[in-house]
This record gives C-alpha cells, structure tokens and sequence, in this order.
C-alpha cells in the first residue's frame, strides 16, 4: 500500500512539473520552404520531400484552388508531391524543373481541373517531354472533386470532412489531417450537397463527419442530408468544427485531432497555394498545418506553447510569413533539464518507510469592489471567523513492511474574529493493511471535535453522537451503506474485490504511471533549481522551484488534459481500465437482482468504445473547457510559487509556498455581479527522522461506546431525512 501512495504522488507530480525525458529543447524553424513565388514554393517544397525519383505527380492550378481542394489525400496515396501549373505553362517553370529532374520515364502526371484552370499547352508540354498526362476533370469543381474520389480507395464507414465550397481556409486546415487519417474531404454549398459528391457520401457510408465551416457557410440543412444518406449517424456522429474565422478553424481544428508529431508546417492563410502544396509534407510529417495571416501570431504561439511541436517548417518568404513569426519559433523553450533532474529524484528517491511530519497552513480571504450588499454579509462572515485561517498540523507515518502502514495526523485550526478564542482541534488515524489481498484492510478514524458532539444535544439529527469520541471509516464496510438503503435500485457492491484488485495490479499501475511520465514533454517549464540551500528548520537539501501563472496554468491544462487523452488510447491502458472496470461489474453482489451484470457489461463497452470513437470531439469539448477555464484568469499576482528541499536520497524533506487565487465574479459568469474575491495560502511542510525505526503510531482503543460507524451513521441520517420528508409530504 505504501507503494502505491508513493505511485500516485510521483504521477500526481508528473503531471504538474514538466518533461521527463529531455534536456534543453529548442523550438527551431527547421526549414523555410520558398520562392519568388508560389511555383517556386510548390518546387521547394516538392524536393523537400522527394528529392530523387517520383513515379506520380499531381498538378493543381495555381490560381483557381477549388478543383484542387480534395486533392491531398489523393496525392499522399500515390507518393506525389502537389505541384502548381497555369493556363501558360510558361507561368510555371519551376513546375517544369521538377518533373524534368524528377519524374520517371514512365512517371505520371495527374492535371486536376480542365483546360479553363490548367491549359491545353501545358498537358501538351508534359506530352512532349515523354510522360504520360491524366486529366482529372468533371463538368464543375463538385464533379471535379468526385472524380478524384474515385482514384482513391475508400473503405464503406471511413470518417469524412465536409467544409464549405465558398472559401478555401477551411478546407486547407483540414487538408494535411485528410492526408494523414484517410479521411476524404467533401466539398459543399451552403443549404445542399452537391449531387456528384452526395453521391460520394452514399458510397462511403460515413461513420463520422466533421464539419469544418460554420453554420454561415454550411447550414444545419446539410446535417439533415447527412443523415438521410446514413440513418445511423447521430448527433454525436456530427461534429461541428468552427471558429470566429479560418485563424481561430484552424487552432480548434488541429487541437481536436492533436496529431502526434515535433513537427509543425506553418502557412499562409491569406492564399492558398502555399498550403496547398504543403499539405502533402504536413501530411508525410504526420503535423498539422498552422495558418496565419502573416503577421500576428499570438494565439498560434499560445497554442504551440500547451504542444510538443518543437519543429517547424515554414511556406513562403517573408512576404507570406513574416521574420518575427519566424523569431517567435525559434525562440528557445524554457530549459527542461530542471525539471528532468528534479522528477528523476523523485522517481529514484529512497522510499520513505516512516517519519514524522509537521506544518503549517494560513489561508487569507479578501474581497473587493462587491455589490454592497454581497460586501456586506462577506464582511459579517469576517467579523465572525475572521480573514485568516490558520491551520498547524503534526503526525507521523510508520509502515510495519511493505503491506502495512499506519499514519497519525493531528490538525488544529484556528479562526479568527468571535471565534478566536476557540481553537477546534482535529486527530486523524489511518491503518492499512494489504497483507491479506482478498480481504484489503483500509480503515480511516477521525477524531470527533467536542464542538461538534456538543451539537448532539440540541439537534436531533447529532443525537448519535452524543458522547462519542471516533467516527471510524471502514472501505470494507462500504457494501454496509448498500445493504441497509431503502432505494431498492442501488446495487450491493463488494468492494473488498475492487481495493484487492488495485493491490494486485500495483506493479501495472506503476508501469502505466512511469509510461505516461515519460512521455510527457510539453513546450513549456516550470520548474527551476534552486541549488544547494538550507532549509528554514537547518538541514542542507537542493531546492527546486515549481512556479504557475495563468498564462502558464493554461498550457499545462491545455497540454495535460489531451496527454491523458492520447494516452487513455493506448491499447494497454485501456486492456487496464476495461480489465477495473470488469471487477466493478463482477463486485456487484450476485443475489442483486435490480441489475444485470451482461448487460452493464455491455452498456460500459459501448460507452467506453464510443468514448475513444469520439476522441475529436473529446478533444474538442475540453480545449473549449480550457478557453473557458483560462478565460477567469483564476491566479492572483504570486500565482503558484512552490519550493521543494530534497535531501541526498532524493527525498522531500521541507516545503514551503503560496498559492494565490483570485476570483474575479465577472468574468466567472456571476449575473449582475462584480468585484473580486480572494484567498492565498501560504504554507510549509517539514519531514523529519525519517526511517526512523523507533517510531511508533499508537491507534486509538476504539469501544462501542465511544465510537460509531461513518456509513451506519451516514445511513441513519438519511433514513431520518426521508421521514421527515415523508412526513411533512402526509402533512
């Protein structure tokens, strides 16, 4: 048990420091890919990514994108670069370079769009050089489109993209994702799909479609066709993916579907050949491409900072993406060795078998610029506890061997105004013992302030406490709490089958754990060493500093919440949740007759499949959470500034930090209220005698008289409530 405590603080600590396994990182632009102008950029591009021989090529106007829009997926499934041509095939010779130099005697050249986009000189040209020329071409863009659906094999059930045919920065946001995944790209009109391309959508059959436009460009009118092309599409099938413009499309897109790269392709969002043409790299990189305008780039740069993209490749000169977009992603990232060196201690650390602990907590409220009347009564609760808490704590942790453990913990805490004078004192007992796995022992006893047994005299509801001096929380006793309810609808458990199911796995917990810790490598630190100091009771340790602001808090929440996301995909992370989830449903008392244990089974796999099914959409709901959340800018001015002390063995042994938040009523959503309220805590920890082995933890000689049962108290309590409500209904 004492392992898994220690699992789960090192875990809890990976998710709130920084990367693991790297040192400094730098974000670098690794190349800028361009020319003197676009058929000069699809060239540079083009060689990037086949430098020696191509067997296919696919050529797209270089000023008419639309015949071309679909073509990416259709260019990543032939090994062909995108390149750009015109009606005067003197306009492009860049384009002619490359297939001289590159294409294969008997290499191919796919022309999308007719002799209106792409001239007859140019497919004449391509002839007379000795290569083969296909026209790929319908009697209008959605018939075009179609047609280079059907070069491209489509299995019955593949996700598609559906984005508006009015626009081409929808479409080219998508576009590498189209490539990367298999999924083809739908062009469409406002109100109505397109006849050639519904007829598409009938052929495929869809499982999910994304919608990358707003309801401006692509009404709800589609999401009708949609499902009566495929009636088993539900609402949640329909993903809508839209931004106030292509900018903010662009971010919301590539957070729903975080492609797993340290790479980046960053384009114009002003034109469209660059990212046309660069759709195919992005794709062969497996990155998302990132849009901009070319000159402003900070929310690109906040959404870059919650990633792990640390390279990136840039379309065009200058004159496309500027020279301070370019600086902005090379500047270096805050150096991770800090953090690195830190979370290896921790990891490594020599296990801490007992101690004793003490520390101090001061937790201050302030509130200003409230309603009068909202002040008012914030200033009566002041006069009557006062504006600081504080809270001092001693205890101590004895681990008996690897499967017991005992812990004492004693809190006092003192308020302030009228009820200065009356400090509450708080004892807290903990024994675990996991030596019998079948029968896991966990077992918490709280000490009962007389403060709140003098309440049992008045208060009928309290009567059971009268005289007692314990509450004892037993997990064991939880199926208690299930056995006595009157709501014949709640199912008995046997939770001794979920604690013993934990013990077992510890050692894949920790694996799981560590696995996930080492592939946390996020583009941001916030970690810092301290070096050699002494603490504040004497002892020398190395220090460390983890520090938060609101815009950093952002991009952890940002980064750590789709981390868990793509890690929850992991085929052994969710053999271990489906195998948890198997002991709940088999821990359901079997003479219960009020649920079916096939059936949950059932109902859980379908959930948890269409969970992972609908990861996009998951991804999607919770970067908009994060906007949100961010949005109240919930630190104060000190944020979250902690130092941690560790000793030679890599064991903490002091800690001391404040916490500050700030509550801003407005910007929380509060009708007709403003003003801010406060609370910073400040604090410190300190461990001493550690794996001391004369340390003993006396638990407390608990009798009937002078203690009672957390879940029959709790029972009783709510069986009270029901008649009084119940009376009061006859009433």
């Amino acid at each position: 048990m004492k392992k898994i405590r220690s699992i789960v603080a090192s875990a809890t600590l990976a998710a709130i420091l920084t990367a693991t396994n790297t040192a400094s990182v730098n974000a670098k632009v690794d190349t800028r890919l361009g020319g003197n102008n676009r058929y000069a950029t699809a060239e540079a591009i083009a060689n990037r990514i086949y430098s020696g021989t191509v067997d296919n090529i696919v050529l797209a106007s270089g000023k008419a994108p639309y015949d071309a829009l679909s073509a990416s997926l259709f260019a990543k499934n032939i090994n062909a670069p995108i390149l750009l041509a015109d009606k005067d095939k003197n306009e492009c010779k860049e384009t002619f370079n490359y297939i001289k130099k590159h294409l294969s005697k008997s290499g191919t050249v796919y022309i999308l769009g007719g002799e209106g986009a792409i001239g007859k000189d140019v497919e004449a040209e391509i002839k007379k050089l000795g290569f083969k020329a296909e026209r790929i071409s319908g009697k209008n863009r959605f018939d075009t489109s179609s047609k280079i659906l059907d070069k491209i094999k489509i299995e019955k059930g593949t996700p598609v993209f559906i984005a508006s045919a009015a626009g081409f920065g929808d479409s080219l946001s998508v576009s590498s994702i189209s490539a990367t995944k298999g999924y083809p790209l739908i062009m469409t009109g406002k109100d109505k799909l397109p006849t050639e391309l519904k007829a598409q959508l009938n052929k495929i059959q869809p499982s999910k479609v994304y919608i990358i436009s707003s309801q401006a460009l692509v009404s709800n009118n589609i999401v009708n066709e949609l499902k009566s092309i495929n009636s088993n599409l539900t609402d949640s099938d329909i993903i809508r993916i839209a931004g106030k413009d292509r900018y903010e499309t662009n971010l919301l897109i590539n957070k729903s579907f975080d492609l797993k790269s340290s790479n980046t392709v960053v384009a114009s969002g002003e034109s469209f050949g660059d990212a046309l043409t660069g759709s195919v790299l992005a794709a062969k990189l497996n990155a998302p491409m990132i849009l901009t305008n070319g000159k402003d780039f900070s929310e690109q740069s906040s959404y870059l900072n919650s990633t792990e993209y640390v390279n990136h490749y840039i379309l065009g000169l200058e004159g496309s993406v500027s020279k301070s977009i370019e600086n902005t992603l090379n500047n270096t990232v805050s150096k991770t060795a800090d953090g690195q060196e830190f979370l290896t201690k921790l990891f490594t650390a020599e296990e801490v078998k007992s101690c004793e602990m003490a520390g101090n907590y001061d937790i201050k409220f302030t509130a200003k610029d409230l309603p009068a009347e909202v002040q008012n009564g914030f200033n009566q609760m002041l006069s009557t506890v006062g504006d600081t808490i504080t809270i001092d704590m001693t205890g101590k942790l004895q681990n008996e061997s690897d499967t017991k453990m005992k812990e004492e913990v004693s809190s006092t805490i003192k308020l302030g105004g009228f009820m200065a004078a009356k400090p509450i004192k708080f004892p807290m007992w903990i024994d675990m013992d996991a030596s019998k796995t079948a029968d896991p022992s966990f077992k918490l006893i709280y000490g009962l302030p007389k403060e709140l047994t003098d309440l049992a005299v008045a208060d009928p509801s309290m009567a059971e406490l009268k005289g007692k001096e314990y509450m004892i929380l037993n997990m064991s006793d939880m199926d208690k709490l299930d056995d006595n309810s009157k709501d014949v609808t709640t199912p008995k458990m046997d939770y001794a089958k979920i604690t013993s199911f934990i013990e077992k796995n510890k050692n894949t917990f920790e694996k799981l754990g560590l696995k996930y810790a080492a592939a946390y490598k996020p583009n941001f630190n916030i970690v810092t060493k301290l070096g050699t100091k002494t603490t504040p009771d004497g002892r020398t340790a190395t220090g460390y500093q983890i520090t938060l602001n609101n815009e950093t808090l952002k991009a952890f929440l940002a980064y750590t919440g789709n981390n868990v996301l793509n890690f929850v995909e992991q085929k052994e992370v969710m053999d271990f949740i489906k195998a948890y989830m198997n002991v709940c449903v088999d821990s359901v008392n079997s003479s219960d007759k009020t649920i079916d244990k096939t059936e949950f089974q059932k109902e859980f796999d379908k959930g948890f499949n269409e969970f992972l099914d609908n990861m996009p959409a998951n991804k999607l709901a919770y970067s908009k959470f994060v906007e949100g959340f961010s949005s109240m800018e919930l630190l104060g001015k000190d944020g979250i500034q902690i130092k941690y002390y560790l000793d030679d063995k890599g064991r903490t042994v002091y800690e001391e930090g404040v916490m500050d938040f700030k509550f801003d009523l407005a910007k929380m959503g509060a009708p007709n209220v403003k003003g801010t309220v406060g609370m910073t805590i400040n604090f410190n920890t300190s461990l001493t005698k550690l794996n001391d082995s004369s340390i003993t933890v006396n638990m407390p000689a608990l009798t009937e008289s002078n203690s009672i049962d957390y879940f029959k108290f709790l029972q009783s309590t709510m069986e009270n409530a029901i008649e009084t409500t119940e009376n009061v209904e006859i009433k």
